[in-house]
C-alpha cells in the first residue's frame, strides 16, 4: 500500500514538471536598438543633412541662374546674377563649427545623456528583479516545493511581466527618440530665425549651409557669415539662461 503512494506521488511530481514550461531568461533592456540607434547618437545629423539638403537645392538654382544668364557658354570670370543683371549677394555659414560651438546643441545633448541614463538605470533595476523571480521559480519547480497549478500561475505572471518590460522599454526609446526630434526642430528654427534676423541688414540672396561632405566642396572666407551667426545664438541662449 505504501509503495503504491509512493509511486502515485513520483508520477504526479514527474507530471508538474512536465506541465511547467520554463520562463526564458530576458535580454538585458536597454534605450537603444539596433532599428532605433538615433536615439543614442550624440550628434544633430538630421538637422545638418537638411541643411545640406536646402544647400545642395540652392547649389542647383545658383546653376541654373548662371546658364540662363551664359546661353553662349560658360565664362570662368562672369559673375551669378539676378534676371536683373544685379549680382546675386550669397554667404555661408560653416555648420560644422555651430554644431561644436553652440550652448544650446552642448545643453540638449546633455539633457539627452542624463534621460538615456535614467532610463537605462530604471529599467536595469527591473530586470534585476524579474531575472530573480524567474531564477526563484524555477529553483521552486525543481525541487517540488509548488504544485502544478502554483506553477502555472506564476509561469503565467511571470510571462505578463516579461510583456510589460518589453513594452516600457518600446515606450521608452520612443519617449527619448521624441525628445531628441523635439531638440532637432528647436535647434533648426532658432538657426533660421537667426539668419532672418541677420538678413535684415545684410540683404543676402543666399545663405547655404557649408561642412564636410556638403554639396559646396570651397567656400572663399569672404563670404563666411558664421562667426556673426553663432554670436547671435550664443548671446540668445546666455540672456534666457539668465
Amino acid at each position: 500500500m505504501e509503495e503504491n503512494t509512493n509511486q502515485d506521488s513520483f508520477a504526479e511530481e514527474q507530471d508538474q514538471k512536465a506541465n511547467t514550461p520554463e520562463i526564458s531568461q530576458p535580454v538585458q533592456p536597454d534605450c537603444c536598438d539596433n532599428k532605433k540607434e538615433t536615439c543614442c547618437a550624440s550628434t544633430w545629423n538630421l538637422i545638418f543633412k537638411a541643411m545640406s539638403l536646402l544647400t545642395f537645392v540652392g547649389v542647383i538654382i545658383l546653376f541654373i541662374i548662371y546658364f540662363s544668364n551664359n546661353k553662349n557658354g560658360i565664362n570662368k570670370t562672369t559673375a551669378l546674377v539676378k534676371p536683373d543683371g544685379a549680382p546675386l549677394n550669397i554667404a555661408f555659414i560653416n555648420s560644422d563649427t555651430i554644431m561644436n560651438q553652440y550652448k544650446l546643441f552642448d545643453d540638449y545633448e546633455k539633457k539627452l545623456e542624463e534621460r538615456k541614463k535614467q532610463m537605462e538605470a530604471d529599467m536595469a533595476i527591473k530586470a534585476k528583479k524579474f531575472e530573480q523571480d524567474v531564477a526563484d521559480f524555477q529553483k521552486k519547480v525543481q525541487s517540488y516545493a509548488i504544485s502544478s497549478d502554483q506553477a502555472q500561475k506564476i509561469e503565467a505572471d511571470l510571462t505578463q511581466r516579461q510583456q510589460q518590460l518589453l513594452a516600457l522599454k518600446e515606450k521608452l526609446t520612443n519617449e527619448l527618440l521624441e525628445m531628441e526630434m523635439a531638440h532637432q526642430n528647436d535647434l533648426f528654427n532658432k538657426i533660421l530665425e537667426t539668419l532672418k534676423e541677420y538678413n535684415k541688414e545684410n540683404q543676402y540672396d543666399y545663405i547655404l549651409g557649408y561642412s564636410k561632405g556638403s554639396g559646396i566642396l570651397y567656400a572663399s572666407e569672404k563670404h563666411d557669415i558664421t562667426q556673426p551667426i553663432l554670436e547671435m545664438l550664443n548671446k540668445e541662449y546666455d540672456n534666457k539662461k539668465k
